[in-house]
């Protein structure tokens, strides 16, 4: 377990998490902006906390 959280930690740090946020954002917001309320809940919740953990502006979030 030690072992998992140490490279897991090594990711945080290195900025894969964000180059992947990055890459996904579009077809989440896609989602958010879709008719089935079965995609737009989870999909505004990501994209809420996209936002609120600061890992996209709000204004390059909304420009998509």
């Amino acid at each position: 377990m030690e072992e998992l959280i140490r490279s897991s930690n090594g990711f945080v740090n290195s900025g894969v998490s964000s180059e992947i946020i990055r890459h996904y954002i579009s077809q989440t917001w896609e989602a958010a902006l879709s008719v089935p309320p079965s995609l737009q809940t989870p999909a505004f919740e990501i994209v809420g906390f996209i936002v609120k953990q600061g890992l996209e502006h709000p204004l390059q979030v909304c420009r998509l």
